[in-house]
Order: C-alpha cells, then sequence, then structure tokens
C-alpha cells in the first residue's frame, strides 16, 4: 500500500524523465541495431530531452508546491480567542462595556470557560507579548519553531491604565491555552517565555535560538454592542482582531 500511494503521488515530470530513462535502458540492453555508435544516438536523442523535460517539470513543480506550503503555512493561526456578548451601559456619566472573552483551540472549539469582563470606555486594547521565530523555520512548518508564541498578559481599555487592567496569563510562564503534551516542546516554551527579556535585548542569543524578535504588542479594537470579535495569531506573530 505505501508504494502503490507513492506511485500515485509521483509528479508528471518524474514519470516523464522515469520514460527516458527507460528508452535508454531498452537501446542500450535490447535495441535490434547493432550496438555501435548509431544506436547511441538515437538513445542520447530520444531518452535525452524526455529526462531532461522531466526532470525540469519536477523542480519546477517541486517549488511551487514548496511555495504553495510556505504561503499555507505563514497565514496559519495560533492563538485564538472570541469576544462575543457586548453590551453597553452608562453609569454616572461614563460608559462601560461588558464583554466575553473565550480562548479557542486549534480546531476553534472553545477552551477553558468563558469569562467575563467590564471595561469602562468602548475600546478594548489586549496587551500581549510575542516571541516571533525566523521565516525559514516558519516556512517549513518546523515541530517547535513553525508557529509564533503568544502570551496575553491583560485587557485594558482607554479609560483603564494597563497596570489596572484584567490579568490574562502569567507573565514568564507558558499560557495555559498553549501548553503541549509534548514534553519536549512544553520545556522548549517554558524556557523561551522565561528568557523572553534576555532575547529581546541580546540579538545574537535570539539568533541561536531561532527567534526573530521578541516585543510588545497591545492591538485595540472599538466594541460595538451586538457583535462579534476574533482575536488571532499568524504563525509570523501577527496578532489582530476582526469582526466576524
Amino acid at each position: 500500500m505505501k508504494y502503490l500511494l507513492m506511485l500515485k503521488n509521483l509528479s508528471n515530470g518524474v514519470i516523464i524523465a522515469g520514460i527516458g530513462i527507460a528508452v535508454l535502458l531498452l537501446f542500450f540492453l535490447f535495441g535490434s541495431l547493432p550496438k555501435g555508435l548509431p544506436t547511441y544516438l538515437i538513445a542520447i536523442a530520444v531518452g535525452g530531452p524526455l529526462i531532461y523535460l522531466g526532470l525540469k517539470s519536477y523542480w519546477q513543480d517541486h517549488e511551487i508546491q514548496r511555495l504553495l506550503q510556505a504561503n499555507a503555512f505563514l497565514k496559519m493561526s495560533k492563538r485564538m480567542a472570541v469576544i462575543s456578548d457586548i453590551k453597553k451601559s452608562e453609569e454616572n456619566g461614563t460608559v462601560k462595556t461588558t464583554f466575553s472573552f473565550t480562548e479557542l483551540d486549534p480546531s476553534e472549539e472553545p477552551y477553558g470557560q468563558k469569562r467575563v469582563f467590564t471595561i469602562e470606555g468602548c475600546c478594548l486594547y489586549i496587551d500581549s507579548m510575542v516571541i516571533k521565530f525566523e521565516d525559514k523555520y516558519i516556512e517549513k512548518g518546523d515541530d517547535f519553531k513553525g508557529k509564533a508564541l503568544c502570551l496575553i498578559r491583560r485587557l485594558f481599555s482607554e479609560k483603564i491604565r494597563p497596570d489596572d487592567g484584567f490579568p490574562i496569563d502569567p507573565e514568564g510562564q507558558t499560557p495555559q491555552a498553549c501548553i503541549s503534551d509534548n514534553s519536549r516542546f512544553q520545556q522548549f516554551q517554558e524556557n523561551l517565555w522565561k528568557e523572553f527579556w534576555k532575547l529581546a535585548q541580546d540579538p545574537d542569543y535570539a539568533h541561536k535560538k531561532g527567534v526573530r524578535a521578541t516585543h510588545g504588542t497591545a492591538p485595540y479594537m472599538q466594541l460595538e454592542e451586538g457583535a462579534t470579535y476574533k482575536l488571532e495569531m499568524r504563525t509570523t506573530g501577527e496578532l489582530t482582531i476582526k469582526r466576524q
């Protein structure tokens, strides 16, 4: 079965090159002409171009697939959450916004319990820390460095100081939503979060770890009553908030 699947997945280039090789072998082993210069010339004239075209087609198909795969990895999301159940009220002239914050797992199913918060104002800021890996790891879908890491420190608003915001993930620890059953990957994440600011301040050390950048980011969105928003981070580390 394994070999049948391999044959099924062969590209046109491999098939063409295979035909060219087969032609050469047939001429060399079973050629009806007397073996000599004419036989070899016919074999090369027929089989040579087929091999060349086949290999050229194979490498072109391979490069196209590599670029498509790299592009797909760049668009994949890692950390996700939904902001919903938005309601607004006014108290003593101050607008307050209540909303629920629900994290999602990789299959976009709810992870953990829905948390409800109330902020003063209308704009929700999401204070986060991100670890971005070098593009070469993301493009090939590296098991450990194929996706950026994100820690959501706290939520606040235009009326609330960051220090007075609502905490989400403890700084310096792997976020609960990102804890892995793979002990090696889990240790890998923990070490990076413990060294977050060292990675940010020491470019040479960061490069050795395959890290492109580490820094804080705080995208924000003006929340509208009745709307639903999705927070997501691409593998390259861009954190976005988009209305659904």
